[in-house]
Order: C-alpha cells, then structure tokens, then sequence
C-alpha cells in the first residue's frame, strides 16, 4: 500500500506539471516593446499610411509594437485606451492626426444572479459606441479603460437566459444584478464534485438538474429519491410501499446482472452513485454476512436528508460528467446539494405541514360466508363428504372484517425551521426538521429529526472555507402482517369468549400480532465535509477536503409467544447492529489561466483517498419463561455472529476543460483508480472521457434569426467502472466455526466462495449524443441518444461440487443499454394574470445481453424467490420474464392447460415435469417508456401543480399468495376472484376447479401489464398579499393543499367487483395522503 500512494503522489505530481507546462506554452506570447515614434514608423512600412502629431504626445514613451499580421485599427484602438491617444482619418487622404486624449475612464464592477447572487462569469459587456465587446472574468467581475469622450455612452450586459441590462459609462464601481428571463435555461449546474459551479450552456455531459422548487419538497415523501420519480428523464424509481428502506433507482436501465440465485447473495450493484455536499453516501448492503443476517432490515441513509434542506440535485449520466468519479460511476450519480446562506440580515423560515393517509387499491376479499361456501366446495372437491365439509368449512355466519381491523387512517406532521444570514463574505445556513410519518397500518411508521449547518468563510481573496454537517435521527417501526398473517380465514372471531386471541390451526392472529409483536430500528446518520480553498496565484489555486458518511443502526424485533400472536413458542428475540462508516479526502489543484481572444482552459488534477468500513452484529434468542421482560440473556436458546467488511479505494485524476469564444467546448478526464477489492494485477482501473460541444447560437449566422434563444449540440464517449461487488469473494473467504482444531477455534475455506484472482472491474463504455434548443423565449428541450455497452459483467457461478466449492465470482459476459432522453419544457400562458407552464419527460431504454462466458450459458430465477420469472439469456434482455404461457381452463374438466414451446397444451403435471425447457419469453420487468407530464398554473396568489406519471410497457409477475385456487384456503382468505371458479361442465372462466396442487407462480396466467397513468401529485398554494403581512410584521406566507396518489388508469383493467393489477401489484398496499400546510418567514 504505501507503494500504491507513492505512485499515486509521483502521478499527481507529474499530472500537475503536465498542465502548468501545457498551459503555459499554450498562452500567447507578449508582443515586443518599442518607442511610440518606432510604431508610427512600422504603421507607416506597414499600411501606407501617415502620421500628423507634435512632440506633445510623447514620442519616446514605451508601447507594444504593431505585428504585421495586426489591424491597425485594431492596434490603435488599443494604443488609444492604454496611452491617452486620440486619432483620427483626415478625410481623402492616407494621413491620421494623432492628439492627446483626456484621462481614460476605468470601468469596474461585478455581474451576479439577482435572485442567486452567484457571479455570472463570461458575461457580455458592449460598449455600443465602439462596438467592442468585454467578458467578466471567473468571479463576474469586470474592469474595463476607455476613452473619456465615452463617459455617458451606452454599455449593454447581455447573458444568456437573463433579461437585457444597460448601464451607462461611468467612474463608480457598478454591482449589476440580472434577472432570469421567465423561460430559464441558465441555470447553476452543480457538475462536479472537483469543479466549481457551472452554466448550463457550458455544460458538455448529459445533466438533468432538479431545482428545490422542481422537486415539491413539501410532497408529504419521506426520502428524496422516491421524489424523483417521473422528475428526470432515463430514471425509472421503483415505487416501494414502505417507509424508510433503500429504493431502488436505474439510470439509463439496468447496469449489471441481477443475482438470481437468492434474493440475499452476493451481486453487484446496479445502484447509482450518491454524492451529498462532496461525500459519497456508502450503500448498505449485507456483503459475505452469513444467512443470520438476512432478517435485518435495511434502512435508506437517504432519507435522512430533509428534501427542505436540498438547493438541488444533478443526475450525471453519459461518460464526460461521471468519468471524473471513476470506480462506481458507471450506474450514473446523483450529486445533492444542500442549501446554502446568503448574506444580509438573519432570515428564519418556518413551515409546518399536517395530513392524514389511508390505504387505496386494497384487495377484495372473501366474506365470512362467502368464504364458508368456497371451502366447504373445496373439501368436497378433494374427496370429503358434503357434511364433513361443512364442519371442516367452520362457521357460515361469522364475518370479520381482519383488514379493517388492522388498518386505520394514519398521521402525518411535519415541522421544519431555518436560519440563514450573514455579513460581508461570511454566511451561515441552520435548519432542524422533525418529520413523523405514520402507515396506515399500525405498528409501521418513520420519525426523522433531521439537522443541517452550511458555513462558508472567506478570510481573505486568498483563502476560503466551507463547512457542511448534516446529522439526522431516524427511528422506524416495521411491522408486516401482509407479508404473513394479513388476511386470516373471515369466519374466524379476532378473540374468544375469554377474551384471549383466537387461534386456528397454529396461524398468526393479525390483531394479536399487531398487539404483541415489536420490529423498530434506531438510526443515526449524516455527512459531514470541510474544504478549504487557497488561491496560490492568480491562475493557480488548491484545494482539499476531508468528509465522511456514516450509518449507526439497531433493530429489534420480538415475536410473542402469547397465543395467536406469532409461531414461536415461548417467543423470539433477534437484535441487528450495524454500523458503517466512510471517509474521503482529496487534494486537487486547479489551473485557469486568463488567456486572450476569446479562449479559456481550466485544468485539474488531484488525488483522493477512500476507506469505508461496515461491522455487523446480529443476537437471537428464543424461550422466555416470561415475555415481558425481555433480553437475550434470558433466553433459553441463544445464538450470535458478527461480519466486518472493509475496503480503500486510492485514485488520482485530471480533467481539462477548454472552450473558444462560448462557441466551442472541449472536454477531456482520466482517472486511475486502485480498489483492495481485487487480486493480483486486477486492482487499477482507467477510466476516461471525451466532451466535445458547439453552442450554435453564439454563431454571427444564427443572430438574425430571432426565434432561436439557444441551440447546442454536443457528444461524448468514455468509460466508468464498476467496483460495489459488496464482497472479498473473489480473492476466498474463510468462516470461523464451531469445531475446534488443536484446541482452538478453526476456520476453513468458504464453500460459496472460490478465490479467483482474474476477478476484475465491470467496464461501461457510453456513448452520448445530445442537442438542446429553446426557442421562442418559451420552449426547451434536451433531448439525447446514448449506448452504453457494459463488459466484463460478474455473476456467481456454480462450480463442480469436487472442487471444495459451490460457486465462484466471475467475469461472465456482456449486454447494453441503448435509448433516449427526453425532455420538452413549454410556457403557455406568460407575462399575464395567468401563468401556465408544461414539463414533459420521458425515457426510452433497451437492454440486451450480448454474450456469456461458460460455463454459463442461461440462469432463471427460483419460482419461489422474490424476483419470479426473471432470467438471464443472450439475445435477450437482462430485465426479461419467463415462464409457462397459460392456456386457460378447460371448460370440461376446471383443469388448467399450458402451451409448450412447441404450442402443444398440456396440464399441470405434465408441464412441470418439462422444467425449464418449458419456459417462454413472456414479458419484460422493465417499461419501454417512462416519465411524467408536469403542468404549472398561476393566478395572483394561487398556484396549482399537478403530476401525472406514465408508464408504457413493462410486466408484473402479481404474487399468488391469494391466488391459489384452494391450495391454503383452510389457512388464509383469499381473491374474490375465486367466486368465478370453474363449478360444472361447460362453465368459460379463468378460475379454475378448487384444488389443493400449488399453483406455477411464473404462468403467464398471473403475469399483467404495467402501463398505466397515474395522478401522482396535486398541490394547491396561496401567497397571502405581502403588504398585509408586512404590517404584521411577517414576511413572505403561503398556505397549501396537497394530495398524492389522486387517481391511476391501468390498461389491464380490474373487472367489475374483482381484483386485477391495480389491486394486486403490491402486497402491502399504497396510501393516499391529505395534507395542509403553512410557511412563513420572519
């Protein structure tokens, strides 16, 4: 290791030299001095011209002399602003009178974001009278001589995006603030971790930024990546139920292998990268953990993060934005960036938010009597007598409600306060948030008390800090009794006539599980960075920082041995701990030097450091004499284990950026990484890309026409890696065991894990290709096509039993993902009483794997596993679902039939003695297209917003837990579909005769659509008038009303009175939620 830091030092510095060195030949050279008389002389050789002028002038001072490739008018109008000279053309004649001018006039200032304050660098000065043309420098200042007959000329500021400003020419120092034009283009882009701030219409990689205003941070969503849904274009969120757990997210679709083998064992990650304030959140995950760790429930770091504190957030996709981040870029990143101060007075903004949330789309179940009759045919169909039926069927009067009883409406209350201010340079933001978010099913809810503190210090011109801390305290109850006991027989009573729970054949009785069971998990979490900045010369600065991520968690949970309340006797106890942590720092220099003519070049290179640590402990006990007095050491059967998992990344990396007259835009990144994760000489991986872009808009042939605001094309190609295999796997684990060796505790290889040191990185290579164009003052739109050809893709394979092993990581093949992105923005109604604004977004993805590497050939999911029907082959999507094709049943004898590949029909039997040879491409998990529709209305205070989501395409395997056409029905209550069942010869349904054989969970039968369009979001607001709350010595208040999930359509509709996808896509059902809300700031 300490070989690899040297190297990585000796790189850095000679990576640093290269660009000093590059720079510097690149500026111009300084023209040759010479004496005033000297020049005129040149001039005259030169241009055939003559100079009238007296000794006044100063004919023996030092200029720069005139190239012979130069102007002379431009060269003189040079000498005019820097000498106090004065010339002028005597008219019909080749002589030009030269004069002494008065005192040149010095023009300074500073061009900012007027709602932002944020520099504007590249601003265009135009000084109308001369017609030429000034730029403010990186910091949006500018510092301009000219001549003092200009005083009170016209100088124009123009920015693209921004109104028109006019100032006149004067000596005193100007702070000039424009405002956003209504249709913005030129928004602040966060791009980088390792750059400063950027312009959109500098921007070269393929960037989608969300603005606090465009995220509805007041949506009553407790984690900020289930509010990107249908916000981005190319990101598909996939919708969860529950609160507070990790969500899944796919930028451009899948970006590796699914694990098909379990539903907890080692796979990649096919997440993308989460960076917060410059620190990467670390994704948790359970690693080599033995199978006693797959209870625990994992918790999002995410939600964490108060969705009030955000400024914004940038999704990098294509190679020339995330290349910069190398080892795990490749899924794409998401960089948050959380608010900042602003100078002037202290400003305290308060919000609070209060709602209720009910379920919707619940199944439809079976009524006690309804219930009694379908059982009692059941037993009947399986060879019972109709009077041992009925007693077996239970009662026929009896009918409880069981989702009713375990459901209630749910509160919501949402308390936020921040602080912002300061003074000069210094500025300060402080907030708190509390946040208690309750589901509609008891037992299961999120508290989150959440903190941020951004402190930015400059002590000099020179020297800059800031500071970012972002704690937070999650504490989460999860219990589940859709998973197990939702829906108990009807014709059962909650309790007995004692009083006690009731009980039937060993079941969970829900309310008694409610009641008696516990599942709740203690979080703590945050970021935490601090970066400081220092300007070693005008062109040359440093900068490092330090931060870190981390993740302390608890979970209990207990299951009672009261009767009815769960199936361990004399209960269980198991406690889950888990604590991750990651740190990063890094030490980069920046070049920017200040070249002439319209060029500029800014260059980094640096080096960082990365480590992340996670240490699991999980305990369980069972047998308590007495359950109210809870501890593991009371049990009278305990058991524990422990995993640690640690791994160091240490890269360095450059990046050049170049553009010509804000036309043409270059940019070039390479990154070297090394991870421990990998063997032998697999540990380093290159990543680079390639940035190209032309602003044509900024063309002399594109200013007349009028209707074009802004026209881009740009492109990229490039590559990132993959590292987040979560696992040593592939250089061989070792498990400690029980049996003792010599005395002590021995530990021999382990079994799922064969050393393979030709382990290596996944590779992405992208391709992108973007335009972007508004038009009209009202239109946007960004469109971009991409490839990303993903190689080197790692699964675990099964190996020879003879071995020692079962399995082995593995480089195995390779698949792409090829779309487009799209996103059209349009202003309907502007500059009047009533304002309309329209987003549209959408994503287009294709994924194909392309080849396999034996041994594997093909892999299908278990039928028992959480991801049925999904399976691996080339030719075919990685995302694609197989299975038996139905055939319906036949109406003479209730029995199913299914198609054989060779389109033969066969029953039940008989197509699951075929196996996997049976299976056939049935649909696809992932949509073809995805994204929202976004609509904006204003009038006077009022303003209303509402989202509609859309999905086209895509399949769901729908879970057949109440499905089963008999089999569990004496243990469960099922599908009022099952009242449709085949009863007698000749009856046409999809419900076949009640049996008790278990039903094929990945048949086409249980397979649906997933297009579908859905309200996700309306929300209502009303500004009060400012002048009435001024007097009350209260500023800006507005009130609001908001409501999620108002409506879906479906396009596999439910049939009248029955269950379909709408009700069957989730087990633990969706809410709705109603809330009101007030914000005020003081």
């Amino acid at each position: 290791m300490c070989f690899i830091k040297e190297t990585v030092r000796r790189t850095f510095l000679l990576n640093t030299i290269f660009l000093l060195s590059a720079g510097a030949a690149s500026a111009q050279s300084t023209p040759g001095q010479g004496t005033l008389e000297t020049a005129f002389q040149l001039l005259t050789q030169q241009h055939a011209v003559h100079f009238s002028y007296d000794a006044s002038i100063g004919l023996h001072r030092r200029v720069p002399l005139p190239t012979a490739k130069e102007n002379i008018d431009t060269y003189l109008s040079r000498l005019a602003s820097t000498h106090q000279l004065r010339f002028q053309r005597i008219k019909r004649s080749n002589v030009i009178a030269v004069s002494k001018a008065a005192k040149p006039i010095l023009l300074n200032g500073v061009v900012t974001d007027a709602k932002k304050g944020l520099p504007l660098a590249g601003a265009t000065l135009i000084l109308r009278k001369e017609n030429k043309t000034y730029r403010t420098d990186s910091l949006g200042r500018y510092r301009i001589l000219t001549a003092a007959e200009n005083r009170g000329q016209e100088i124009g500021i123009r920015y693209l995006g921004y109104q028109n400003y006019d100032i006149k020419v004067d000596t005193a120092y100007q702070r000039i603030k424009l405002v956003p034009l209504d249709q913005q283009l030129e928004e602040v882009f966060v791009s980088s971790t390792y750059e400063a701030p950027k312009l959109r219409e500098e921007m070269i990689g393929s960037v989608y930024t969300i603005s606090a205003k465009d995220l509805q941070a007041d949506r009553p969503i407790e984690s900020v990546d289930k509010m990107l849904e249908g916000l981005v274009p190319g990101l598909y969120v996939e919708p969860s139920t529950s609160l507070g757990t990790p969500v899944k997210l796919h930028i451009r679709g899948q970006g590796t292998l699914t694990n098909l083998t379990s539903n907890t064992g080692r796979s990649t990650s096919s997440q993308p990268l989460y960076v917060v304030d410059g620190v990467v959140v670390q994704e948790q995950e359970i690693g080599d953990a033995n199978s006693l760790f797959t209870g625990e429930t994992l918790l999002n770091p995410i939600a964490g993060i108060n969705p009030l504190d955000i400024e914004s957030i940038s999704v990098l996709k294509d190679a020339a934005a995330t290349a910069i981040y190398g080892a795990n870029a490749a899924n794409g990143v998401i960089l948050i960036t959380t608010k900042s101060g602003r100078s002037g007075k202290a400003q305290l903004t308060a919000s609070y938010n209060t709602g209720v949330s009910t379920f919707i789309n619940q199944m439809k179940l079976l009524s006690g009597p309804q219930y009694y009759e379908l059982l009692r045919e059941f037993y009947i169909n399986t060879g019972s007598t109709a009077t041992d039926a009925s007693k077996k069927a239970g009662s026929n009067t009896i009918d409880t409600d069981w989702f009713g009883l375990t459901s209630r409406n749910a509160r919501y209350d949402n308390i936020n306060l921040s602080l912002s201010g300061g003074k000069g340079k210094d500025t300060y933001y402080l907030s708190m948030g509390y946040r208690n978010q309750q589901n509609a099913s008891p037992g299961n809810g999120l508290k989150q008390y959440t903190s941020s503190l951004r402190y930015y210090n400059q002590f000099s011109d020179r020297l800059q800090m800031t500071t970012t801390i972002s704690p937070a305290l999650m504490r989460r109850e999860g219990l589940d009794q859709f998973a197990n006991a939702a829906y108990m027989p009807p014709n059962i009573p909650p309790y007995q006539e004692d009083g006690s729970y009731s009980t039937f054949l060993g079941l969970v009785n829900p309310v008694a599980a409610l009641a008696e069971n516990t599942d709740k998990a203690l979080a703590f979490t945050g970021t935490a960075r601090i970066e400081l900045q220092y300007a070693l010369l005008p062109f040359l600065s440093l900068r490092g920082a330090i931060g870190g991520n981390m993740l302390q968690s608890k979970q209990e949970t207990f299951l009672s041995g009261i009767a009815g309340a769960s199936i361990a006797k004399d209960g269980r106890l198991r406690i889950n701990d888990r604590t991750t942590y990651s740190w990063t720092s890094m030490l980069q220099l920046t070049y920017s030097p200040k070249w002439r003519s319209g060029h500029r070049f800014v260059g980094i290179a640096g080096m960082e450091l990365k480590d992340q640590y996670s240490n699991l402990l999980v305990g369980q006990g069972s047998g308590f004499t007495y359950d109210r007095v809870i501890a593991i050491g009371l049990a009278s059967t305990k058991t524990s284990s422990s995993s640690k998992i640690s791994d160091a990344t240490v890269s360095n990396y450059v990046q050049m950026n170049y553009d010509y007259d804000k036309r043409f835009y270059a940019s070039l990144s390479g990154r070297a990484d090394q991870s421990s994760m990998f063997g032998g000489d697999k540990q380093v991986a290159l990543n680079g890309a390639l940035g190209l872009g032309w602003n044509i808009s900024n063309e002399k042939f594109m200013q007349a026409i009028q209707a074009i605001d802004f026209l881009r094309l740009r492109g990229s190609f490039g590559t990132t890696g993959n590292s987040r295999i979560g696992s040593y796997a592939s250089r061989g684990l070792y498990k400690f065991n029980n049996v003792t060796y010599g005395g002590q505790i021995s530990a021999s290889p382990s079994s799922s894990a064969a050393e393979n040191p030709d382990l290596g990185w996944e590779t992405n290579i992208k391709f992108n290709v973007g335009v972007d164009l508004n038009a009209f003052n009202r239109l946007r739109v960004a469109l971009d096509l991409y490839r990303n050809n993903i190689r080197n893709l790692i699964a675990n394979i099964s190996v020879p039993l003879e071995t020692g092993y079962g399995g082995m990581p593995l480089n195995s093949g390779n698949m792409y993902n090829q779309g487009l992105d799209l996103s059209v923005a349009y202003q309907w109604l502007k500059q009047s009483k009533v304002t309309w604004n329209s987003m549209l977004i959408g994503g287009w993805n294709k994924n194909k794997v392309t080849s396999f590497n034996n041994p594997l050939i093909e892999l299908y999911a278990a039928n028992s596993s959480d991801n049925i029907g999904a399976g691996q082959r080339v030719g075919y999507s990685a995302t694609s679902l197989w299975g038996i094709r139905w055939a319906g049943v036949n109406p003479n004898t209730g029995e199913e039939g299914f198609y054989t590949p060779n389109g033969d029909v066969v029953n039940r039997t008989e197509i699951r003695a075929l196996g996997q040879s049976a299976y056939q491409l049935l649909g696809n998990a992932m949509p073809d297209f995805q994204g929202s529709l976004i609509n904006n209305l204003g009038w006077k205070g009022f303003q209303l917003t509402l989202n509609l989501q859309y999905n086209l395409g895509g399949n769901k395997f729908v879970a057949t837990t109440y499905l089963r056409d008999g089999n569990s029905l004496s243990n469960s209550n099922m599908s009022v579909n099952l009242l449709d069942r085949w009863q007698q010869v000749g009856d046409i349904t999809a419900i076949p005769k009640l049996n008790s054989s278990s039903p094929l969970n990945n048949s086409s039968r249980y397979l649906y659509s997933m297009t579908y369009i859905k309200l996700s979001n309306a929300s209502l607001s009303y500004r009060l008038a400012d002048r009435l709350m001024k007097r009350m010595g209260i500023g800006q208040t507005a009130l609001s009303f908001n409501v999620t999930n108002v409506f879906y359509w479906f396009k596999d509709k439910s049939p009248a009175g029955r269950n379909g996808i709408r009700e069957y896509r989730f087990i633990y059902p969706e809410t709705r939620n109603f809330s009101i809300g007030l914000r005020t700031t003081l």
